[in-house]
């Protein structure tokens, strides 16, 4: 439920990016929203919280499947982590 507010959020910022007029607090605010979904995302693949590895095995898949994505989702996070910070940082330079 967590990730789905966080994401509603961001994309109501993304909107209010789109259609108001640059400004500081909206910049920050905007990244600090994109930020909480990417390390929410780091957190719970870390903890093993994103795919049940009883449904792996139930479904036939192999052993480090789980392994896998889950370190396929550090991944993503991290590079959008990156490019939220980096795009935070030229979204403030504009104001």
């Amino acid at each position: 439920m967590y990730l789905v507010v966080l994401a509603v959020t961001s994309l109501g910022f993304s909107y209010a990016r789109y259609y108001l007029r640059p400004s500081l607090p909206l910049a920050v605010t905007g990244a600090l929203a994109d930020i909480a979904i990417a390390v929410t995302m780091i957190w719970l693949a870390g903890n093993n919280q994103i795919l049940n590895p009883a449904f792996a095995a139930a479904a036939g898949w192999s052993p480090g499947a789980t392994d896998w994505l889950n370190a396929g989702l550090i991944l993503l996070s991290a590079i959008t982590l990156l490019q939220a910070v980096g795009t935070a940082v030229g979204r403030a330079r504009q104001c």
